[in-house]
């Protein structure tokens, strides 16, 4: 319980009382911006590296789906997708930035499984990640890095309008353009 409350996962309430912390739209522009510093330039630095063997497991991770609302076929779908880009640090070949992207991708699996929960994007995520896996198998770097940038501020952007869209926040008086235009000159 230490470690989750040292990663800001949980909260203590009182000596023996946790409760999960909740997903804020500070932390998901937080965590994104995070990723938008260290996987593109790893992903710039993996192309061209990846063995045979890493390629063949990221093309079968690529092609997992999930099903909107089923939360076990979700976990599936978000434990290929954190793999996938784990695989594309660890082979940047820089063992420090690759613990630190792993790190943040577990907290990003956390909220990515609420938006896969409440919306399909199985098509765009397939094809981003194979995009992205024929930059780095053709030893582009340059593309690499693009890609994954931009497959970063559209997985943020997926994530914040499945958290505008959500009924409980519907139902609450908040200024939800004010939010994403904040949100939008941060990023």
């Amino acid at each position: 319980m230490k470690r989750r409350g040292q990663e800001n996962l949980v909260l203590i309430a009182s000596r023996k009382r946790y409760v999960v912390a909740p997903i804020t739209l500070k932390y998901v522009n937080e965590l994104f911006e995070l990723r938008a510093l260290l996987e593109p330039v790893a992903a710039r630095s993996a192309a061209g590296r990846l063995s045979a063997k890493s390629l063949w497991q990221l093309r079968e991770w690529c092609d997992v789906q999930y099903i909107v609302g089923d939360h076990s076929s979700a976990a599936t779908f978000l434990e290929a997708n954190t793999r996938i880009h784990a695989l594309i640090a660890t082979g940047a070949g820089n063992g420090l930035v690759a613990e630190v992207i792993r790190n943040t991708l577990d907290k990003v699996e956390r909220v990515h499984h609420m938006a896969h929960l409440l919306h399909d994007r199985n098509e765009i995520a397939r094809h981003e990640h194979h995009e992205l896996l024929d930059a780095l198998e053709a030893g582009d770097g340059m593309r690499a890095e693009h890609l994954m940038t931009q497959q970063i501020q559209d997985a943020k952007a997926f994530v914040i309008d499945a958290m505008i869209s959500s009924p409980w926040l519907r139902s609450m008086n908040v200024n939800i353009e004010l939010h994403r235009r904040a949100l939008s000159e941060d990023f």
